[in-house]
């Protein structure tokens, strides 16, 4: 098996999250089929996996939808998101949500590790447009009605990391700066401390381990 190669100006610690989180962003953005101009959803997209879906996105021309909890909007917006929408707050979501978009966007990706916005991705996704699927919900199913799926012949997919291939184009969107990696540098006795920021949804960045500090 080759080896994946690592662009030779790019810093270790930023390639390090792109083997992981960068890439299966990236390739769940390729399984939407979005083209430049049209318009991508991203769930979670405040966390780590939705902080790089936003950059890529961004970077493969798309326009982006990003839905999470309200605190994480600035942060959203900052990365490069067109619209924001509050997953929590936000009255009638799928109504919203096509009525910004003019019915609806061209894709979905599903970071969020929940039902509701799952289930929700089939009501206001577009005519003919494709939902995947990357985080995994409780108990790992979900609830949807068959009709929309099928008279809007709506595609749904499941993504997960990605092929040799796919990490080294996402390692060069990164090397040429189209990409910035949300990095933050800890102590290895600082894990658990970061587990549980992670627990509680107060995670915005990739968290690399520096062995050195």
């Amino acid at each position: 098996m080759d080896a994946i190669r690592i662009p030779k100006d790019l810093n270790l610690a930023a390639a390090a999250p792109v083997f992981c989180g960068g890439v299966t962003a990236y390739k769940a953005l390729k399984e939407t089929n979005v083209k430049p101009g049209q318009i991508v959803a991203i769930t979670g997209a405040g966390g780590g996996l939705g902080s790089f879906g936003i950059q890529y996105a961004g970077a493969m021309g798309m326009r982006v939808i990003a839905i999470d909890h309200s605190e994480k909007k600035d942060h959203c917006m900052n990365l490069g998101a067109e619209w924001f929408v509050d997953a929590f707050n936000t009255e009638n979501l799928s109504d919203h949500i096509k009525n910004i978009t003019n019915g609806g966007p061209h894709g979905i990706i599903n970071f969020a590790a929940a039902k509701k916005p799952m289930e929700q991705a089939f009501e206001y996704i577009r005519k003919r447009g494709t939902i995947v699927l990357v985080g995994f919900p409780k108990d790992s199913k979900i609830m949807f009605d068959t009709t929309p799926l099928i008279f809007n012949a709506i595609t749904v997919k499941g993504s997960i990391i990605g092929s040799r291939l796919d990490t080294e184009e996402a390692l060069e969107f990164v090397a040429r700066g189209a990409v910035k990696v949300p990095l933050e540098m800890v102590k290895l006795e600082d894990v658990s401390k970061v587990y549980r920021k992670m627990e509680d949804g107060k995670i915005n960045s990739r968290v690399v381990v520096d062995f050195s500090l």
